[in-house]
């Protein structure tokens, strides 16, 4: 099985070409992480093609797409969602959308609970509670946008939520919004400032299709906020019949 995967919730770009084995093993064949936000839209569809075109594949010998869904760049997302539904409707190809926490908390390699956390911008950080498993990924919150100062605050009383006998109730905090962060209390374990992963994407897509619950996926935004335009934008007020404009 051939999954082609890219994030782009983020600044980092990043995309893989994985082949998985009947048995579940998998090589990664292509891997890329490229640094720039505003360049996403010129360079993730001309990648795609480049990645394809020099190991002689086309869209149509992909078995599926992996994409994630954020929370993030709202111009990134769009980006990344919108170019997997153009090649999936082309190819007739399906398509896995994933949180991109949820990604972060999967390749951390921590177990119990974990806080993924990303930039978002306006003096805010997207965040939301796991519980790792060696088997299974759990999200105990809803993602949330919390200032960097309050995100202890935030997840100092969900400790006891599911606490697990290796980790207690400390909570390993990951992800590119680290170096946001003030001092962590004693009950936090620093994780690594990574981008989400797009081979952890194409892994976790995988373990979906295995399961054969793909329906409970769809490839949507997940935007962790409303647009600012909408904080400030009012509907143009129209004019009444039998009104004129003017003094």
């Amino acid at each position: 099985m051939l999954i082609l995967a890219w994030d782009t919730a983020s600044s980092a770009l990043g995309l893989a070409l994985v082949s998985f084995d009947v048995d579940g093993s998998h090589r990664t064949l292509f891997q890329y992480t490229g640094q720039g936000e505003a360049s996403h839209g010129q360079t993730l569809a001309p990648l795609v093609q480049q990645t394809l075109k020099e190991r002689g594949l086309r869209p149509r010998d992909l078995d599926l797409l992996a994409v994630g869904c954020g929370p993030g760049s709202f111009t990134g997302l769009r980006v990344g969602l919108a170019l997997a539904k153009g090649l999936a409707l082309g190819a007739k190809l399906l398509v896995v959308g994933t949180s991109s926490l949820a990604v972060l908390a999967t390749q951390s390699a921590a177990l119990g609970l974990v806080a993924p956390v990303m930039d978002a911008r306006h003096r805010q950080i997207f965040t939301a509670l796991y519980q790792v498993k060696l088997t299974s990924l759990t999200r105990l919150t809803e993602v949330v946008a919390v200032g960097p100062d309050t995100l202890w605050s935030f997840l100092e009383p969900l400790r006891s939520i599911k606490p697990t006998d290796s980790m207690g109730s400390r909570v390993t905090i990951t992800g590119s919004g680290l170096g946001l962060l003030s001092d962590p209390p004693d009950w936090v374990v620093l994780g690594q400032p990574d981008s989400p992963s797009a081979e952890t994407l194409a892994v976790m897509a995988h373990q979906i299709q295995q399961k054969g619950i793909l329906t409970q996926y769809p490839a949507l935004p997940l935007y962790g906020r409303s647009p600012e335009i909408f904080k400030t934008w009012r509907p143009p007020q129209r004019l009444g019949q039998g009104v004129k404009q003017g003094n």
